[in-house]
């Protein structure tokens, strides 16, 4: 079990390979260093990425600035988004969401964010809200991952218990967003009655949908108190 959490939960540490050289999501979290990431490497370090991780805390309002002000610094801020969204690290993913939030054009990133979020990451909750404030194409593309019932990248990581476990963590992450859709509440009714969705929801031993919830109560007043209005988009 430790080594299967390991896996899904990634790490930060390990020898620089150089932004450029990574070029799929199936790379070792252990092979991209703090260095390939810039000026966002501080957030990792020194742990403002936990600030992110409920938005709680009294520090996430420093947190956000500083995370505003390394995305005002940097010509390649997509560069190190991109390479953040990479790999199974859930620390890296949680500052890329939250860096794509704080970005002029959120929707540049939402590409990007549902292909680590098919890979599969722990923080699938709030990915999933990301997306959700980002993406214009939000219900579509939620719809058709939870009819398909969320299937996995494939990976050489990839077993029968880590995929089911990805694919639990997504569709109760999406439902819970479509669900709150007025037009679509019947719909979701309607597929929460299929055996193989209730199965999938019973193996979502964290309770996505709840943090669906809190996540985007809480990142939607703080990044309020930023002075970023992050309203839904027209979806």
């Amino acid at each position: 079990m430790a080594h299967f959490l390991k896996r899904l939960f990634g790490g930060n540490r390990g020898p620089s390979n150089g932004l450029s050289r990574v070029t799929n999501l199936e790379v070792s979290e252990q092979s991209i260093g703090q260095s390939d990431l810039g000026p966002f490497a501080v957030l990792l370090s020194r742990g403002a990425y936990l600030q992110f991780l409920g938005m709680g805390s009294p520090d996430v309002q420093s947190a956000l600035t500083s995370l505003s002000d390394i995305l005002q610094s940097t010509d390649d801020a997509h560069g190190y988004i991109e390479l953040m969204l990479r790999g199974r690290g859930w620390r890296p993913h949680l500052v890329a969401c939250v860096a794509a939030l704080l970005s002029r054009d959120r929707a540049e990133y939402a590409s990007l964010i549902w292909r680590t979020f098919d890979y599969g990451s722990w923080v699938a909750p709030q990915l999933a809200v990301v997306l959700y404030l980002s993406d214009p194409e939000f219900r579509h593309e939620a719809k058709q991952r939870i009819v398909s019932r969320c299937p996995v990248t494939a990976a050489s990581d990839l077993d029968v218990h880590f995929e089911r476990t990805i694919r639990a963590k997504n569709i109760a992450s999406l439902l819970r967003i479509v669900a709150s859709l007025p037009s679509e509440t019947h719909w979701v009714a309607s597929e929460l009655e299929h055996a193989d969705v209730r199965v999938l929801m019973n193996a979502d031993t964290d309770s996505c949908g709840d943090i669906v919830d809190s996540w985007l109560a809480a990142v939607q007043m703080q990044f309020t108190k930023f002075g970023c209005d992050l309203g839904p988009r027209p979806i």
